[in-house]
């Protein structure tokens, strides 16, 4: 799959999914239409998920592998002079080239960031990486980057919901052509029985969650909620029959409330 011009609108994540589970779970999001799944280093189920995507083909083999979007990510201890072995972990588990390989968080500092990415671009040069990208970088970090990196990355993974809107990075995104991916895009249930959301949802016939990342789709954003609840899988892909108004959009959320999934972890803004 051509990354930069077709990036899937949705996709599937395995954050806190055991690994006796997810498998499974990956098999059946991808049964449910997902074409984008992910993981990382940190979360211990590569392996499962790669797996797991190779048995949704094995039993559809009318959808190509490259159809399928697998992502995954090296978290902080694998940056700097770790990085190599690091790196190779996440190969092995995925047990073929990695479609999106990202730095989980803006790390250590300039000197780890540079090293870092420096070799994971040699990793491309390899074939064992398909594209780069991104995750919890603020536009100084991706200012930085520009500076020395010869692959641009595709993605920057962050935290966005109307309750913390990041208008600055995304526009800096959307300038620099860097599609964005939203974790946590349902803020682990903490803003579902907001009082604007559940009047939206009634008046569209959608849950609270539905509404929530019909906003992020809206803004052009790539949400990748989490479940494990095949019916679950169904309800948050089925936001694509209604469309919110410019007005609804507006005033959704509260940008200087700033609720997150995980208070106080906000590597954007790590120097």
């Amino acid at each position: 799959m051509d990354l930069i011009k077709n990036f899937p609108r949705i996709g599937y994540g395995v954050y806190n999914v055991s690994r006796s589970q997810t498998s499974r779970c990956v098999m059946e999001a991808l049964e449910t239409g997902y074409r984008l799944i992910d993981t990382a280093a940190l979360y211990g189920n590569e392996k499962e998920t790669a797996q797991g995507i190779r048995d949704f083909l094995l039993a559809h083999p009318e959808v190509k592998r490259n159809e399928i979007v697998y992502v995954s990510k090296l978290w902080d201890d694998s940056f700097g002079s770790s990085t190599e072995r690091g790196f190779e972990d996440s190969y092995d588990n995925a047990g073929e080239p990695i479609d999106l390989y990202l730095m989980h968080s803006s790390g250590d500092g300039p000197r780890e960031r540079k090293e870092t990415w420096q070799i994971l671009e040699r990793k491309v040069a390899d074939g064992k990486i398909r594209h780069l990208g991104v995750s919890n970088w603020g536009v100084k970090h991706l200012q930085e980057l520009e500076k020395y990196a010869n692959i641009k990355p595709v993605v920057n993974q962050i935290e966005v919901n109307p309750w913390k809107q990041m208008d600055e990075l995304v526009d800096y995104c959307a300038k620099k052509g860097i599609h964005i991916m939203v974790y946590s895009p349902l803020t682990m249930g903490k803003t579902l029985k907001n009082p604007q959301l559940l009047e939206l949802g009634s008046k569209y016939n959608k849950s609270p969650a539905q509404i929530q990342l019909r906003y992020l789709v809206q803004r052009n954003l790539v949400p990748i909620p989490k479940t494990t609840n095949k019916e679950r899988m169904v309800e948050n892909m089925d936001i694509f029959d209604f469309k919110l108004t410019d007005l609804e959009m507006k005033n959704l959320g509260d940008p200087g409330s700033y609720i997150m999934a995980i208070p106080g972890w906000d590597p954007t803004e790590w120097a």
